[in-house]
């Protein structure tokens, strides 16, 4: 392994185990850090879209039934693509009949696939939905693989992102395949537009802590770099952004080399008014993009307990960290990062 990679190994680490303390922070799931956890009770599934969205203003839409196939003769829903979307079957059976998809040419199967994916999510428990979560993050993925009508994945990832309906998790599911779905090379010319105003409109949502740090990361991934930077930035600059977005964009703005984020990360790792998990991820910009005085920096927050990464399962640290000891994992973050500066002969 090289120095490079370490060095990116040692960064995701930060984010990891910066994510596993704020899932587990709270008895209640957190809806930003391990979506498929969220409770129902954080969704909004009675709102309704008074006016679309520009993104959605299009001639080309009018529903997914519809979008992209127009004048196609109807097709019965093969049994294969029914068993995946009967929802009377096992959690377990499901997953494996979406698992073995590899055909959705038709377009009985494209409408079918589609249209179940651009159904609002019902009000259950939450155990049901962190299933359903997974089953349709799966589903989103065979469309995208699969579909042979790139207007019918576009106008489904468009209508989901832009259903308040869809809750706010699947919403932000929507934003990452729809960057993914751009990487892709398969949308439409004209649609390339559109998928990219979409990812704009949730990067924007810095407010928003499931789908504003989606939005950012979509757009590091698909939009044009400079402004993906230039977003982030502004991101960390805004009173208004919640701390989940910043922490995306302190990740963007690491990943992209914006030395402006260096002095935000260095007011955030020193201010233990933060939050512990947006003080690590300042520690992983500072790695990887600061000079001498922010390993100073990083030294001083790493300082105590005779200098070593402590090595305990993660629900200890968990415990730990309820009962008082948030600080150690900034200690640790702030140690990884200076390991990895260490690694790149710095």
């Amino acid at each position: 392994m090289n120095r490079k990679y370490l060095l990116d190994f040692v960064i995701v680490a930060c984010f990891v185990l910066a994510a596993v303390y704020y899932i587990r922070r709270n008895e209640t799931p957190i809806e930003t850090v391990k979506p498929a956890r969220s409770a129902p009770a954080k969704e909004t599934p009675n709102l309704r879209i008074s006016r679309p969205p520009a993104f959605l203003r299009s001639n080309q839409f009018a529903s997914t039934r519809t979008a992209g196939i127009a004048g196609a003769k109807p097709e019965k829903t093969p049994a294969y693509v029914q068993e995946a979307l009967n929802q009377q079957i096992a959690y377990d059976k499901r997953r494996e009949a979406i698992a073995s998809i590899s055909d959705l040419s038709g377009s009985g199967a494209q409408v079918a696939w589609a249209d179940y994916l651009t159904r609002p999510l019902p009000c259950v428990d939450a155990g049901w939905w962190e299933q359903e979560y997974d089953l349709r993050n799966n589903m989103l993925n065979k469309l995208r693989e699969y579909s042979t009508d790139p207007g019918v994945v576009t106008e489904a990832l468009l209508k989901i992102y832009a259903n308040p309906d869809q809750g706010k998790v699947m919403r932000s599911y929507a934003i990452q395949h729809i960057a993914a779905w751009m990487n892709s090379g398969n949308p439409a010319a004209g649609d390339k537009d559109r998928l990219l105003d979409a990812v704009r409109d949730a990067a924007a949502k810095v407010d928003d802590p499931v789908i504003g740090g989606a939005g950012l990361i979509a757009m590091r991934d698909a939009g044009p770099q400079n402004e993906a930077g230039k977003m982030a930035l502004s991101a960390l600059d805004r009173g208004q952004a919640c701390a989940e977005a910043r922490i995306s964009a302190f990740q963007v703005c690491a990943e992209l080399g914006m030395n402006e984020a260096l002095s935000p990360a260095r007011t955030a790792l020193a201010d233990r008014n933060e939050p512990v998990i947006l003080r690590m991820s300042a520690a992983a910009l500072l790695a990887r993009l600061g000079g001498d005085e922010d390993m100073r920096l990083l030294r001083e927050m790493s300082s105590g307990d005779g200098g070593s990464i402590s090595a305990r399962p993660a629900d200890q640290n968990v415990s730990a960290a309820r009962h008082g000891s948030q600080e150690e994992f900034v200690r640790n973050a702030a140690r990884f990062a200076l390991a990895s500066r260490r690694s790149e002969g710095k």
